[in-house]
């Protein structure tokens, strides 16, 4: 985040990579993002190679946009543009900027996380979510993208945050057939 989210935003990005090119006439070297939360690189992964992206994906326009600076989430709450959010297994309260960390206290907030955290103090909807690898099965991504299967360690009465997001995917649709 530091890079991408401090002054010069995606040019900071440009830059590494031109650095990574030079060192590499001389030795191997690779550009790796720092992830600060569990499997954040899985989210990365799939996003990819859902839409080509791998974050600050705008699907406003009914197909995916990606400008990091300007379509980030924290971009988005800076500006004060959203009404609403579900924060799913992040913890913006605590690392996000004071300005976007703000606005989700002014607007409704879904909060599906098996931690309570400085995000669910401010959430008016806090879900709780199966933890993998020990209460759920599924799939985590190491920091250099390799996949590893996580399995059941023992039974939760939590659902997984992927049904907890169906179910109020199929809820959604539900009320928006009915209006």
């Amino acid at each position: 985040m530091g890079v991408t989210q401090s002054r010069s935003k995606y040019k900071n990005g440009d830059a590494v990579s031109s650095l990574i090119s030079d060192l590499n006439q001389h030795t191997k070297a690779v550009m790796i993002g720092m992830r600060g939360h569990y499997n954040v690189t899985g989210f990365g992964q799939v996003a990819t190679w859902e839409t080509g992206f791998p974050m600050a994906i705008d699907f406003a326009k009914g197909y995916p946009y990606y400008n990091p600076g300007e379509t980030g989430a924290n971009d988005l709450l800076v500006r004060e543009e959203p009404d609403a959010a579900i924060i799913a297994a992040a913890d913006a309260g605590a690392h996000f900027p004071q300005k976007a960390v703000r606005h989700l206290a002014r607007i409704p907030v879904i909060q599906i996380d098996p931690y309570a955290n400085p995000t669910t103090e401010l959430a008016d909807v806090v879900i709780p979510s199966a933890i993998v690898g020990i209460e759920a099965e599924g799939t985590a991504y190491r920091m250099d993208a390799i996949s590893l299967r996580m399995k059941k360690l023992i039974d939760s009465k939590f659902k997984t945050d992927e049904e907890i997001v169906k179910d109020l995917t199929t809820k959604v649709r539900e009320l928006k057939r009915g209006a």
